[in-house]
């Protein structure tokens, strides 16, 4: 609620500056229009679930929809079938693998997902259209190579890239790179994702909002000497094109880069007042799409909270931070991550009941180092693909760095009160929280729109 009335508010202040009628009226008519169809959407987004037959033995064919996800003892599908809507979910045997585009038959108990007691389960999966589980399923591979035939083609393109990841370095540093540079989180050692959870720097792992936008920036630092802001515009833009398409146009990559590209092209076009428009738009045209994410999927919750306190709470941050050297993009990742931080906290506090002490100063060495995983791990699979032999000493240098960077963050994490856990909140204290950064945002907006006009 606290991200929907966000979106209501900038759109107001949108329609406020470009049309002429009396504030509260625009706004009480506003806020209705937005609560019938966000109500009468998120009220249609799903099918008729009457239509499938849950609790019964039954055999149906379908698609494989997207890679599976395997965490070694289980692999997970998600299979489309024309005989009832939804998608339906199956954790099975690890092998044989199954892919993309593969056409199966299978015998199952056809199941309706339940929420658990601390995790709305059913709302999980519904939020991507899974309307159906799978219990004890037989399967039968009758086809290979369906689908879309781009989506294969890029799957495909991300399996090669995989083992070639595997074939250059050695776990967990394979597991790293596969997750910051492909986005794939199963080849990651639990041990090493709970000490990224526990320094806040599991952001790294996935692709948000704020991994785009120091992205961006450190791309904007590297081409702005020689190349125009329009230009440089252009070339980040594209690099997040391919980026995208090397994850496999996965929504949440495609999402992240709308909202972490924003910051920048405000900046690019001189244009920063305008900049909670078009937030305000990306976040209601993705919301429009699908209206479940806004409540059900965390990971939007917090790119929009990142995005939205990288553009109206750095300048704050920089300000604390103006002690600290420009050297090495320092000052300049300690302020967005801060920044980022300020706005995430009370929803990371609210959802998973954590907080991490550490996290400012793991960020500070982790997120730079990523950006090199990143850059170098792209660069050095693109040799690769011309010569192995050449790329042979320049993965070992990025091996000892990664080696050098996990041992960091296993040794904050194992830090004395590094992460609090079981934090209880009264909502009242989220929600004023929240009222807190919304009431700071306006008056940033107010300051910012009386500053140009004076």
């Amino acid at each position: 609620m606290i991200i929907f009335g966000s979106i209501i508010l900038l759109i107001w202040y949108w329609l406020i500056e470009h049309i002429k009628f009396s504030s509260t009226m625009l706004l009480m008519g506003f806020v209705l229009f937005s609560w019938w169809g966000g109500q009468y959407r998120f009220q249609h987004y799903l099918p008729n679930t009457k239509q499938i037959p849950y609790d019964t033995n039954i055999e149906f064919s379908g698609l494989v929809i997207k890679p599976p996800n395997t965490d070694g003892a289980n692999q997970k599908l998600y299979i489309s079938s024309n005989k009832f809507p939804g998608y339906v979910y199956i954790k099975t045997f690890p092998y044989p693998e199954y892919h993309y585009g593969d056409f199966l038959t299978v015998r199952c108990k056809l199941m309706q997902p339940k929420p658990f007691t601390t995790f709305a389960f059913d709302k999980y999966l519904a939020r991507y259209g899974v309307l159906s589980i799978c219990q004890q399923a037989k399967i039968n591979l009758n086809q290979t190579n369906q689908g879309n035939w781009l989506m294969r083609t890029l799957y495909n393109i991300r399996t090669v890239l995989r083992q070639r990841v595997r074939l250059l370095w050695p776990e967990p540093a394979a597991g790293l790179i596969l997750g910051i540079v492909l986005g794939v989180q199963d080849d990651l050692f639990a041990d090493i994702s709970a000490n990224f959870r526990t320094t806040g720097t599991v952001h790294i792992l996935v692709v948000s909002g704020m991994h785009v936008v120091i992205i961006a920036q450190v791309l904007t630092k590297v081409f702005s000497k020689v190349l125009s802001r329009k230009k440089v515009f252009i070339v980040i833009v594209l690099v997040l094109s391919a980026f995208s398409v090397i994850t496999g146009l996965a929504a949440s990559v495609i999402r992240a880069s709308f909202m972490g590209v924003l910051p920048l092209l405000a900046t690019i076009v001189g244009r920063k007042r305008t900049l909670h428009y078009s937030l305000a738009l990306v976040a209601a045209i993705i919301v429009l799409y699908n209206p479940y994410i806004l409540k059900y999927d965390v990971g939007f919750q917090l790119s929009f909270l990142a995005t939205l306190g990288i553009i109206y709470l750095q300048p704050l941050t920089q300000r604390w931070c103006k002690w600290l050297p420009s050297l090495f993009e320092i000052k300049e990742t300690l302020t967005t991550t801060l920044a980022a931080m300020l706005t995430t906290t009370p929803l990371i506090i609210s959802v998973f009941g954590t907080f991490s002490l550490v996290a400012p100063v793991a960020n500070l060495i982790v997120v730079p180092v990523s950006n090199i995983i990143l850059f170098a791990g792209v660069g050095i699979l693109g040799v690769s693909i011309i010569s192995i032999n050449l790329t042979e000493y320049l993965a070992y240098i990025l091996w000892l760095i990664i080696k050098v960077t996990l041992y960091i963050v296993a040794w904050l994490a194992n830090l004395p009160l590094a992460l609090i856990q079981n934090i209880v909140v009264p909502n009242w204290v989220i929600i004023f929280s929240f009222c807190l950064i919304i009431i700071y945002i306006i008056w940033n907006i107010k300051k910012s729109s009386n500053t140009a006009l004076s």
